[in-house]
């Protein structure tokens, strides 16, 4: 797909897209990310990291090891689903405005672009809809005298 086409799918809302926040990890780590918005915010969200690895350390010196332990659980889910969610998004409206942005994370395999209609008529989801069809038979039959 071409640039302007996903800019045009995107502005009208029928393309979807989904980013591995893995593999822009890796790309960042390598040294081959160079999007200065996105590298910023990278090193924001690492410094951001260490200032929550430094309080759940203090917080096993300070507060009873269970309740350390619950927080520093509850804290780092929090975290990764904040910083998930915003790189996906800082990496989508990066790639709406960059052109060699966009061609890199979709060489890399980190941007996944599908139409809303691949979507809706995906193999898998055709199979799960006979499949309960066919289970709601078996038990409608079996009920039936």
């Amino acid at each position: 797909m071409s640039h302007d086409d996903f800019v045009l799918g995107y502005q009208s809302g029928r393309l979807g897209s989904s980013v591995s926040p893995l593999l822009i990890l890796g790309l960042f780590f390598s040294g081959r990310m160079r999007e200065r918005q996105v590298v910023i915010n990278l090193v924001a969200w690492a410094l951001g990291l260490l200032f929550l690895i430094g309080l759940c350390s203090l917080a096993f010196l300070r507060l009873p090891i269970l309740w350390a332990f619950f927080g520093a659980i509850i804290a780092f889910a929090v975290f990764l689903l904040g910083f998930s969610h915003q790189l996906s998004g800082l990496v989508v409206s990066a790639a709406v405005a960059n052109k060699q942005f966009y061609e890199f994370v979709k060489s890399h395999h980190a941007l996944w672009v599908f139409t809303v209609l691949d979507r809706v008529r995906s193999p898998t989801q055709c199979s799960l809809h006979t499949n309960a069809k066919r289970a709601r038979r078996r038990v409608a039959g079996t009920l039936t005298p």
